[in-house]
């Protein structure tokens, strides 16, 4: 529960201040959708995270890449 909710601030807080500094734009579907999108990236990586099979070092980002690609494309 930890790594899901100090994740999805941490990312929302990442998102927001790459807006800010111009080095990229929120989409412009709203702030509960952006919010709503990352909440699945975390919970899913959260899930991952717990797995035992292999190294989490490299399964939760590629995850986290993988989910990125899809949902926020």
């Amino acid at each position: 529960m930890a790594f899901f909710i100090f994740s999805l601030l941490t990312s929302v807080g990442l998102v927001y201040w790459f807006d800010f500094t111009g080095f990229m734009s929120l989409p412009t579907s709203g702030a509960v959708d952006l919010v709503t999108r990352l909440s699945a990236i975390c919970g899913v990586s959260s899930i991952v995270e717990i797995i035992p099979a292999g190294d989490d070092n490299w399964t939760v980002p590629i995850s986290a890449v993988f989910l990125s690609y899809i949902l926020f494309n």
